[in-house]
């Protein structure tokens, strides 16, 4: 990752436990292994969910955040491929929708798989 930005996070391993290992019904994080076992890319998301007033069937809509996902050499297809991975797992752990911000390399990706850009209301 350093190599492709000028601004990077340099984490401690208490920054690394805290941000990037999992902690269930808070952060969700899977790694890709190569073949001789080393990690080749990361995906992380969060959980952070609405209430919903006022809807006599639905009380809670489950939202999942896009965190960290960083794909081996900056590979662009790697970064489609994790997304739709990510988008998988959610919907197996019972998101309801999956969101990312637009940093990083997302811009790259976000309409190949059709995300939608948000307004920032609930």
């Amino acid at each position: 990752m350093k190599k492709s930005y000028r601004v990077h996070v340099n984490f401690s391993a208490e920054e690394v436990h805290h941000w990037l290992l999992p902690r269930e019904n808070v952060m969700y994080s899977y790694v890709v292994q190569g073949s001789e076992g080393e990690i080749t890319d990361l995906l992380t998301f969060y959980e952070l969910n609405s209430n919903i007033l006022n809807d006599p069937v639905h009380k809670k809509l489950n939202i999942a955040y896009g965190c960290y996902t960083v794909a081996k050499d900056n590979d662009l297809q790697r970064l489609k491929t994790l997304y739709k991975d990510a988008i998988i797992i959610a919907k197996n752990e019972g998101f309801d929708v999956f969101n990312i911000t637009e940093v990083m390399q997302h811009k790259t990706v976000v309409d190949d798989l059709l995300f939608k850009v948000g307004d920032g209301k609930l």
